[in-house]
């Protein structure tokens, strides 16, 4: 096993088997991990009470282990429809401005 990146919210490694095992990490297990096993999406195993594990088949497997919390995903959901919402009463205030303005020359 050799980690390629470590970073908070990201853990890839590189690992290789003989046989089917599992891949134990000793960083706390806590909701909102999500884990890939050659390219594939993964199930989290709790191992040992506290720590994450993901059952890796024989052979050379990158891991990656990401950290998204639903909370920050609901987040970015509801800031992303406020800011179109926003974008969509400005554009409709400045079209209606324009449309209401008087035709024809200044007096």
């Amino acid at each position: 096993m050799t980690f390629t990146r470590r970073e908070s919210d990201r853990v890839e490694l590189r690992v290789w088997s003989k046989s089917p095992a599992f891949l134990v990490l000793a960083d706390t297990d806590y909701p909102g991990w999500e884990a890939v096993v050659g390219g594939k999406p993964a199930t989290i195993y709790r191992a040992n009470i506290a720590f994450r594990a993901v059952a890796v088949p024989a052979g050379d497997h990158a891991v990656v282990f990401r950290f998204r919390p639903e909370p920050a995903r609901h987040g970015a959901i509801g800031s992303s429809i406020f800011l179109l919402m926003g974008i969509g009463f400005v554009a409709t205030g400045r079209f209606r401005k324009a449309a209401s303005a008087p035709s024809g020359p200044p007096r």
